[in-house]
């Protein structure tokens, strides 16, 4: 995360925090991931401009902030860019559909574990 300050804003901006996402446009990299050369200007460019853009540029009050504890981390504010989320929605709807089979399963093998103690339960109670 990269902070910056500036008391001398534009009246414009005045209470007034622009948060930048640049996570679509990092690299891999050993060992750790980097904003490439030719993405700087671009970025820095959106950023002068202040105004907010889908997934990279949010443009927040000083009273939203305070409201949200000063949390101020891009991803609360920033979506994220979608690409990978709806690459990895079917896989999540899949895994949610296996763990809904094997929370039926345990629930079956639960009650029949439980069966013969209902029984006892209930000739204690006759008796």
């Amino acid at each position: 995360m990269i902070v910056v300050l500036n008391k001398r804003k534009p009246t414009a901006r005045k209470d007034k925090i622009v948060l930048l996402n640049a996570s679509k446009r990092l690299k891999k990299g050993k060992p750790k991931n980097y904003i490439p050369e030719d993405a700087i200007r671009p970025l820095a460019a959106i950023y002068l401009k202040g105004e907010p853009l889908d997934g990279e540029i949010a443009v927040i009050t000083r009273q939203q902030a305070e409201e949200a504890d000063y949390n101020l981390g891009p991803s609360r504010w920033v979506g994220q860019a979608s690409e990978d989320t709806d690459r990895r929605l079917p896989v999540l709807i899949k895994r949610f559909a296996e763990l809904s089979r094997e929370e039926r399963g345990l629930d079956e093998r639960l009650i029949a574990l439980l069966a013969p103690l209902m029984e006892t339960i209930s000739d204690v109670s006759v008796s």
